[in-house]
């Protein structure tokens, strides 16, 4: 680890060029059909194909795979119904969730996850009347400042 820069984003090999998350994706998708091809039906993990593919490419970046993976299908899929082939994320599995920290209640049974009700939106979140010829806010008399 000593000397080595730990690098964040999306970037080019070896130079450390940096580029966005959408060259990167255009870059690995013909690299991930070409992976998934090669494995002739055999499923392969989220994880396994980000590390291949990235080592493939010359591209690389920091994010954890579960963050641009799954975007990185849709591109691939798009492409593959473009050409008339059929779909190849049915061959990515998601990496094995993290184990779940259980909490001893005691009876030795694991807690159970809370689920809130659904809540009514706050008045803050609620849609805002716009002026149809300005698009500036409406006051609560519904007539336009600037416009009247």
């Amino acid at each position: 680890m000593r000397g080595e820069v730990r690098r964040k984003g999306f970037w080019h090999e070896p130079d450390a060029l940096p580029t966005s998350k959408a060259i990167a994706l255009q870059t690995w998708a013909p690299v991930t059909i070409e992976v998934l091809l090669e494995r002739e039906g055999r499923k392969i993990t989220a994880t396994d194909l980000a590390t291949e593919v990235q080592s493939r490419s010359g591209v690389s970046t920091s994010h954890p795979p579960t963050s641009w993976v799954p975007d990185l299908l849709v591109v691939v899929d798009h492409l593959r119904t473009l050409e008339g082939e059929p779909s190849l994320s049915g061959l990515v599995g998601a990496p094995p969730p993290p184990p779940r920290a259980t909490r001893s209640s005691g009876g030795g049974r694991a807690a159970s996850p809370r689920v809130s009700a659904p809540r009514a939106p706050a008045k803050s979140d609620r849609p805002v009347s716009t002026c149809p010829r300005c698009f500036m806010a409406l006051p609560a008399t519904g007539i336009c400042d600037t416009c009247d």
